[in-house]
């Protein structure tokens, strides 16, 4: 499991370095995971030039990385369900009662904000409550001036999520 998260750091850290063949990683993933209406082309594969300094010459190595492989194996992460999936399945009627539990449960830290939420759905949709809301349960500060309290377009919603995903 440690393999993993230190895995997932170093994604995230090469994410947030720029590295166009993490980020191209992560499009990926979330398209396979999310099971985007695009078919993806089997078998793709860049080289990548690695330069490292070394004594002041610079050493160059040629890394071909895998992006795809076949689609049999592109498609496995898209069969797994999670219990909100179980929960739509077998009890549909039960997804009220998880609805309300999850509103107690953030009203009940967003009140020391002065803040109440009354729809999940449209309420997090700009991504603020959700910022708010995590530096609350991380007991973090979250400096307000960093995104837009009452974001107008997409790029200012996607501003309150970036800035929440800052190590």
């Amino acid at each position: 499991m440690d393999a993993i998260v230190d895995g997932m750091s170093l994604l995230s850290s090469a994410i947030h370095s720029k590295n166009l063949v993490s980020i191209v990683y992560l499009l990926l993933a979330l398209a396979i995971y999310y099971a985007a209406p695009i078919r993806l082309p089997e078998h793709v594969s860049v080289k990548v030039i690695v330069v490292k300094k070394k004594e002041g010459i610079l050493q160059t190595t040629h890394v071909t990385k895998q992006l795809t492989s076949t689609t049999t194996e592109m498609m496995i992460g898209r069969s797994e369900r999670d219990a909100f999936d179980t929960l739509l399945d077998h009890a549909p009627d039960k997804l009220n009662v998880v609805k309300t539990s999850l509103i107690t449960f953030v009203n009940k830290h967003l009140n020391k904000l002065n803040l109440e939420v009354t729809e999940l759905e449209s309420q997090f949709a700009d991504g603020v409550y959700l910022v708010l809301l995590m530096g609350l349960l991380e007991n973090y500060f979250v400096p307000l001036y960093n995104f837009y309290l009452t974001p107008e377009s997409f790029e200012q919603k996607v501003s309150a999520i970036e800035w929440s995903n800052v190590d």
